[in-house]
């Protein structure tokens, strides 16, 4: 009995685990309206959809001529739709981004069945479902941006509304702070939200660029969907598998004997001569998804399917930096003062191996001392300390 206790402790658990936040989520859905060529709505109607993972659902239309698909992941689909004394329409590569609902009008042609009338266009621009404000950018986008990394986080940036003043992780929303913002990842959160204040443009996990299907940036009117943690929600979808095998791989390269010595190094001081940064770069990776097939044995065409990718990143530099550094003989504890115009030296050191106890005076005069004068015992009045750098 404690034992199926502890097992069913441990299951609930790993469930609850799996979700994801509540009221957020990575889904949208397919919706529209079924018309005769003279406008009137077609009720009756029988609407299929077909996405590119092998999922399909079939819905008819209501007394309105209207129909709906509910809780679609974000992909491309197909919708077919069929009545007896009306030719068969297509409507292809209509695409359903993560809370962004897709809106597909279908106007059926007079004529027999088997004829298919085949629309190759996605959804209406227009959304006519929500009052959502939103932008999207799908994998295509994604991956023809020029980033300054893999990081599809930086190809935000290039969306209207986003201002980025010095580095893309300085970037804001529609003026609005940092604090303001929500990142997630397949409806679950993706950033510090302890440090959102400061530094809100920030994904705890990097969405790579060949990770990720699209992005949608939510700026006004946000739903229900998007869990109301933010004024402005950035929403990551990750990529399945589909029916058809696809992948890549790629390499980024970069190395010192490719590159010129940059301006700083070559004019510090007004004397050149710094030799070239160190910078080395090598970023590889792949990606591979599909259908689960075992030859001879299962065929997941349509009922299973994977994804993978990987992708690791080796960047060993350095850097030329100037500092402001003491001289060493200050580091032996002499230091200069000015008395009047003159400009005098005194090593504390050796006082205070000379004098025990100087160092106490000198804490009590200081602490007595107004902004313009400092009075030290034995060596007369100073206007003040400087170190020379």
């Amino acid at each position: 009995m404690k034992w199926c206790k502890q097992l069913s402790l441990a299951v609930l658990m790993t469930v609850v685990a799996a979700l994801p936040a509540f009221g957020q989520t990575s889904t949208s859905s397919i919706t529209g309206t079924v018309t005769d060529p003279g406008g009137g709505v077609i009720p009756g109607a029988t609407v299929t959809v077909t996405g590119d993972a092998g999922f399909s659902a079939t819905v008819v239309t209501n007394s309105e001529g209207a129909f709906t698909f509910p809780a679609l992941q974000a992909a491309t689909y197909k919708v077919t739709v069929t009545l007896q004394g009306f030719k068969t329409a297509i409507v292809e590569n209509v695409r359903v981004i993560s809370g962004n609902p897709a809106n597909v009008n279908v106007k059926l042609e007079v004529g027999r069945l088997e004829e298919n009338v085949t629309v190759k266009s996605s959804s209406e621009l227009v959304n006519t479902q929500t009052a959502t404000v939103s932008a999207t950018l799908n994998a295509d986008q994604l991956n023809r941006m020029p980033t300054t990394s893999r990081n599809a986080l930086n190809a935000v940036t290039f969306l209207p509304g986003v201002n980025t003043t010095s580095s893309n992780r300085a970037s804001t929303v529609n003026g609005l702070p940092q604090s303001m913002l929500n990142i997630t990842l397949d409806g679950v959160s993706n950033q510090d939200n302890f440090n959102k204040s400061s530094d809100g443009f920030f994904a705890s996990v990097y969405p790579r660029q060949d990770a990720v299907e699209a992005v949608t940036v939510t700026s006004a009117v946000a739903g229900a969907n998007l869990g109301g943690s933010g004024a402005v929600t950035i929403a990551f979808t990750t990529r399945a598998g589909t029916n058809r095998f696809s992948g890549s791989a790629y390499e980024y390269f970069r190395h010192p004997s490719m590159n010129t010595n940059n301006w700083a190094n070559e004019t510090v001081n007004n004397t050149g001569g710094l030799p070239k940064n160190q910078t080395k770069l090598n970023q590889y990776g792949a990606r591979v998804g599909g259908p689960i097939k075992i030859p001879g044995m299962y065929d997941g065409s349509g009922k299973a399917f994977y994804f993978f990718h990987y992708e690791e990143l080796r960047f060993p530099n350095n850097f030329t930096k100037t500092r402001s550094a003491m001289r060493p003989e200050t580091l032996d504890g002499t230091f200069r003062y000015i008395v009047g115009s003159e400009t005098r030296s005194v090593n504390l050191f050796s006082i205070a191996a000379a004098n025990q106890g100087v160092c106490t005076a000198i804490a009590g005069n200081v602490a007595e001392a107004d902004k313009s004068s400092i009075s030290l015992k034995g060596l007369g009045n100073l206007s003040w300390f400087t170190s020379s750098s």
